[in-house]
């Protein structure tokens, strides 16, 4: 297991490495949703800035990085104009990874960042966002399938009640799944939070999740939740985009020297 010094390390290697700082940075993935195995990967996810004068000339700066460091640390990365091009049009990724349990890397900026970005939320554009997941990953993995990968379910599952958080909500979902389903334990069927619990269990337990028999009762309960949301999100209102002059300033302050002190 990687201490979080180990991962700092690794991760301001990178951000050397491509002559970028960088200015935020948590756990993503299976970890910072709570339902990691001991040899669970490390999905670092971070925010970054090129030096000032990068963004005043006529090329375009670097805005993704994305490296894996011995097969057990996934890093990616967005540049801080990418990041907020992302937010205006509701991409909703952002919001797991400033509401991380585990955060590597906190600046004066990454709070302002959470604190806009908390005030433009979009159900629509997140339920969308969930609903593309969860239909990519049954299709693939689950629908239509004999055996399935079972372990697949977890994150099928995990969307879907995104989703419905988003719809009952009408805020942005916890990034810790167990939160998820306690808060909206009144919300979702017995069995399906029982099946889902199971689950969750045998993957921290380390479980091997291999090629199971597909679950009839939690394919019927993915289905019809796709299905409703597609429909509801299609009827939903778009939300209020950060206002163009709120995400200059924050473009402009990523830039300065208070951006880029750490906590």
């Amino acid at each position: 297991m990687w201490s979080k010094a180990d991962l700092q390390a690794a991760l301001h290697h990178v951000a050397d490495e491509h002559g970028v700082t960088v200015l935020f940075a948590a756990e993503g993935g299976s970890r910072a949703w709570g339902m990691a195995s001991a040899n669970s990967d490390y999905d670092v996810r971070f925010v970054y800035a090129h030096p000032p004068h990068e963004y005043l000339t006529n090329g375009s700066p670097l805005d993704n990085i994305s490296e894996t460091r011995q097969d057990i640390m996934d890093i990616v990365g967005w540049d801080v104009r990418k990041t907020l091009g992302l937010l205006r049009r509701g991409n909703v990724a952002i919001y797991e990874w400033l509401r991380s349990p585990d955060l590597y890397v906190e600046t004066p900026w990454s709070k302002l960042l959470l604190a806009v970005a908390l005030q433009y939320f979009q159900p629509r554009a997140c339920i969308f966002h969930y609903y593309g997941l969860a239909y990519r990953n049954y299709k693939a993995y689950l629908a239509n399938t004999d055996p399935v990968n079972t372990k697949k379910y977890l994150y099928v599952l995990r969307s879907v009640l995104c989703c419905r958080w988003a719809e009952v909500m009408g805020t942005p979902p916890p990034v810790a799944f167990s939160v998820m389903l306690d808060y909206l334990c009144d919300d979702v069927q017995h069995d399906i939070l029982d099946q889902t619990h199971k689950l969750i269990r045998r993957k921290q337990e380390g479980e091997e999740m291999g090629l199971e028999p597909p679950n009839s009762l939690l394919n019927a309960y993915i289905e019809g939740e796709l299905k409703r949301f597609k429909t509801k999100a299609e009827g939903m209102a778009h939300g209020v985009k950060p206002d163009q002059d709120v995400l200059k300033l924050l473009m402009l302050s990523a830039l300065g020297t208070e951006a880029m002190v750490t906590r």
